[in-house]
């Protein structure tokens, strides 16, 4: 191994440190992107800085082999880069789910309290002499004066918080895409390439990951057993890097496109999900008016056919018809007893049962035909609506 015929060391540490440099390249690579393209898509914004403090989390290899004098920076760095992890993640995944056109304001300055904090305790832990911070982070030293004491109880308890405070924002976050999986059917009619459930499955790992790691460090401490070494951790990391550049790149807010232009949604969109009962009660249109728009969106769907339009949201039938989205939904849940999302799609496959009993169409081109997007949504929803897959229906109709 290179590493090991320049600089010496083990097998282990040569494999460590390789992993480490194609985790820091990648992280470049994807940040570099995210960046030049933040003006376009302000939820990269979220997105680069987690990158960015990913990479100050593992430097500390590179840094103590390349620039030892920095290794100690390096070290303590990682408590408030450890602190600012699970906000920046909330921030990232409030931003893809956000209703209305996300920005960074200042009702955010209340997820950045413990990083900040961090921040404080970086700065007082470099103000120590060089030999008293490198005893304490990698020695073990005898005696600590009161001033030094005190700033490793900071440290304990800056620890003992982040564990609760990423407990706390991974609750937020599963919250937060579950509101958005309902919120997109109220929308949309296709949902692919908006449900997020990348996201919900990255998070799920970082879960189990946490969950390894906490295991890790108290079996380590307690029993002196490692389930993990550094190159099982080095692994982890490249693989939980490589997932979020992978998907990050690709994916783009869930409402891009057809965010809402009231104010009805400002303030933390997704903090707390406002049940559509309570949204009505306070709405101003009353059972009369209701029944027309009902009437009228039937109407547009028989004669027009819309729902054969495999784009078509409830932004775009607001233009179409004249009425507002709030309106429309309303209608929809209140009076027609249907989201958008099933509302449309039960227009769709009532036409794909005509098509599939007077037609010799492929199913494919029928699912397309009817405005679907993928063969799998359309599978699902026909089974959902009918109890039969669409080549069973043929067959018996």
């Amino acid at each position: 191994m290179f590493y090991i015929f320049i600089f010496g060391g083990t097998v282990g540490e040569a494999l460590t440190f390789t992993i480490t440099i194609a985790t820091i390249a990648q992280i470049v690579l994807a940040a570099s992107l995210l960046i030049s393209q933040m003006h376009r898509v302000k939820a990269f914004m979220p997105l680069s800085a987690l990158l960015l403090v990913l990479l100050s989390m593992i430097l500390e290899p590179v840094l103590a082999e390349f620039f030892p004098t920095l290794r100690v920076a390096g070290f303590t760095l990682m408590l408030p880069a450890l602190l600012a992890l699970a906000p920046l993640l909330w921030l990232y995944i409030e931003a893809l789910t956000a209703e209305t056109d996300w920005h960074l304001a200042r009702r955010h300055i209340k997820h950045f309290v413990l990083p900040f904090t961090g921040v404080i305790l970086f700065v007082l832990l470099m103000l120590l002499p060089g030999k008293t911070l490198e005893s304490l982070l990698f020695g073990n030293p005898e005696s600590l004066s009161g001033y030094v004491g005190g700033l490793m109880i900071a440290v304990f308890v800056l620890v003992i918080l982040w564990t609760g405070q990423s407990g706390w924002y991974l609750l937020k976050i599963f919250k937060c895409l579950a509101h958005y999986q309902i919120r997109l059917k109220d929308f949309f009619a296709n949902t692919e390439k908006r449900d997020l459930l990348w996201l919900k499955a990255y998070t799920l790992l970082l879960c189990c990951i946490w969950g390894l790691a906490a295991a890790t460090v108290l079996l380590d401490n307690l029993m002196a057993i490692t389930l993990i070494d550094r190159t099982g951790y080095a692994l982890l990391i490249l693989v939980l890097v490589w997932l979020l550049c992978f998907w990050g790149l690709r994916q783009h807010p869930g409402f891009e496109g057809h965010y809402l232009k009231s104010d009805e949604e400002s303030g933390e969109q997704m903090d707390e999900a406002v049940s559509a009962r309570e949204k009505y009660q306070k709405s101003a249109l009353d059972k009369e008016s209701a029944q027309r728009i009902a009437n009228k969106i039937e109407s547009m769907m028989e004669e027009e056919s819309l729902y054969l339009d495999a784009s078509i949201s409830l932004t775009r039938l607001a233009e179409i018809s004249g009425i507002s989205p709030n309106y429309l939904s309303q209608t929809l849940n209140g009076t027609l007893g249907s989201n958008f999302f099933d509302y449309v799609n039960g227009w769709r496959i009532k036409e794909a049962k005509r098509r599939l009993r007077q037609t010799d169409d492929s199913i494919i081109t029928i699912a397309y035909g009817v405005g679907f997007n993928a063969r799998s949504s359309f599978y699902k929803a026909f089974k959902e609506k009918t109890g039969v897959t669409p080549s069973q229906y043929r067959q018996t109709a």
